[in-house]
């Protein structure tokens, strides 16, 4: 009897969690974070797919007018980078191994922010979206939050849902 009460106890434990998803956290009617195809980096694009921020956002979060992230950029990390790539003799296993362990070392942060308000634009002059700002970094970063007036009460979440800060 006891075994069959512990087991019971078990199934619905098992059977009632379901792990967090991050890709079903909803940034309001025209954004969305996604992964990316290469590494299952988090990415935050628009609904139509628009890559506004790219790989490997590590916190987000948003009101009705912001949406605020920080990430760890894999093209900033040498082992990562095509152009590093090149000086090194051939990406193999060998170099996908370095660009992993480098990567997962890295501590450099880069931080954004996207007004949702208005219509986003390409601008192909300076390749880069309008109501995007960044990447900045921390110091740069407060100082636009300031500037765009982004309410104080708007903090990181992690990729389990929980409100952290990033300093």
């Amino acid at each position: 009897m006891k075994n069959i009460f512990y087991t019971t106890i078990l199934l619905i434990v098992l059977f009632s969690c379901e792990k967090y998803d991050p890709t079903k956290f909803n940034l309001g009617p025209k954004f969305k974070v996604n992964r990316a195809a290469s590494y299952s980096d988090l990415i935050i694009c628009t609904n139509e797919n628009t890559v506004l921020i790219k790989g490997n956002v590590l916190q987000y979060n948003h009101d009705s007018i912001f949406i605020i992230a920080y990430q760890n950029p894999r093209d900033s990390v040498c082992e990562c980078n095509l152009s590093c790539f090149e000086k090194m003799a051939t990406y193999d296993k060998k170099t996908y191994s370095r660009c992993t362990e480098a990567f997962d070392k890295s501590i450099l942060r880069k931080y954004w922010i996207i007004n949702k308000i208005g219509q986003i634009k390409f601008e192909a002059i300076t390749q880069t979206h309008s109501n995007v700002f960044g990447p900045y970094n921390k110091e740069e970063y407060l100082q636009k939050r300031k500037e765009l007036n982004v309410n104080n009460s708007l903090k990181f979440i992690d990729e389990e849902g929980r409100s952290v800060i990033a300093f």
